[in-house]
């Protein structure tokens, strides 16, 4: 697959809707992170952004299938609260975007982000844990937030939290420590 092939794929899959130059931007960027000592990192950054794109071209992003949870936590924790904040807010905001998420839930889902990504830089719980104890918590704020502001849209959110709960669970408990492991 050329570079070329590569910019058609992802604009078939965000419907069109992302340029040239942020595409570019962001293959520098992974490329350069690549050749450091954060690839893992890196890796799980480009999988963040990656996989909102592929999930909202498959009509299946009411899952909560998402790996900002995973990557954020694990930020938080290599770099510290600082990093982890910055890297939740980012990524979350990265996430909505390209997931083509909209509602009045995103002004407290991505600053919500940043507060578990300072968390997971602060706390020092062992990981499994902690990225449980993350997602729920932060599931159940979303929640109670969307219950009080768009009440209507609890309806669907509840599915997707759920979704997301059982997904970063599986991740945290499977996957998560192993990559930490990795990243030391």
């Amino acid at each position: 697959m050329n570079f070329q092939e590569i910019l058609e794929t992802a604009r078939d899959y965000t419907n069109g809707k992302i340029s040239k130059k942020f595409l570019v931007v962001g293959l520098i960027a992974g490329a350069t992170l690549f050749l450091t000592d954060y690839a893992l990192v890196a890796s799980l950054v480009m999988l963040s952004v990656i996989t909102p794109l592929v999930l909202n071209h498959l009509n299946l992003k009411g899952l909560g299938i998402e790996l900002v949870t995973l990557t954020t936590v694990i930020i938080g924790i290599k770099f510290g609260p600082g990093a982890g904040a910055v890297a939740g807010f980012l990524l979350m905001a990265t996430h909505m975007i390209s997931g083509q998420f909209t509602g009045a839930y995103i002004l407290w889902v991505i600053p919500s982000y940043a507060a578990v990504g300072f968390i997971a830089g602060t706390v020092g719980i062992e990981i499994t844990v902690l990225g449980i104890a993350l997602t729920v918590a932060a599931n159940v704020l979303f929640t109670a937030l969307t219950m009080l502001v768009t009440p209507e849209g609890v309806k669907y959110f509840i599915p997707h939290a759920a979704g997301n709960i059982l997904f970063n669970a599986v991740i945290f408990t499977q996957v998560a420590p192993q990559l930490l492991a990795l990243t030391a």
